[in-house]
């Protein structure tokens, strides 16, 4: 089973329970620079979810960009610049994480170079509406993906973040944690337990 699987499959009581006490996060709000979003409002979330996750992949390419691709461009540069903004230098969108330390195997969205800490990993999700706070499945995943990180890089020198994206309201937000201790210790051990 993968990260991305057993964070779906727990009971939701369950993750709430392991997730409990988890220091808060830093949040940032982003607008995002479009004139309108009619033009993807025909989408499902699932679709520009989907399609919104194969041009985060495309970061690591130089190919041409589709049309539709183009019309989510603002968004992706929104993120980069955001994070760029935190200090993040280099973007890696095709990480592998192999089963290791009691963790099953995942590939986050993306890992980065710099930020807060030397190395981060990032998560994201696209939905219809932000959220107030995260959904504890997903901290959950880009805790047990960030514990991956430590184990390799050390936990002083890697952070976290869950990052939504919201086509319908052209925005996105940002929940970090610099100091990913608490979420790898938390995720680490429900990882652990389910696998």
């Amino acid at each position: 089973m993968s990260i991305t699987s057993i964070a779906r499959s727990l009971p939701e009581f369950k993750i709430i329970q392991g997730m409990r006490g988890l220091s808060t996060a830093d949040e940032k709000t982003v607008a995002v620079p479009v004139e309108t979003t009619a033009s993807l409002a025909s989408l499902t979330t699932y679709t520009l979810g989907c399609r919104f996750h194969a041009l985060l992949r495309r970061v690591a390419d130089h190919g041409p960009l589709t049309t539709e691709e183009k019309l989510m461009l603002p968004w992706l540069n929104a993120l980069r610049g955001q994070l760029r903004a935190m200090g993040a230098e280099h973007f890696d969108p095709l990480t592998h994480f192999s089963s290791a330390r009691g963790l099953p195997s995942g590939e986050p969205d993306l890992v980065v170079q710099g930020g807060p800490r030397k190395h981060g990993v990032i998560e994201v999700k696209v939905v219809e509406r932000l959220p107030s706070s995260p959904a504890h499945e997903h901290l959950l995943q880009v805790g047990a993906y960030t514990a991956h990180m430590a184990n390799k890089q050390g936990i002083w020198r890697t952070w976290a973040a869950l990052v939504y994206v919201s086509f319908r309201e052209a925005k996105i937000a940002f929940f970090i944690y610099a100091d990913a201790r608490s979420i790898v210790q938390k995720s680490s051990a429900l990882m652990e337990q389910a696998a």
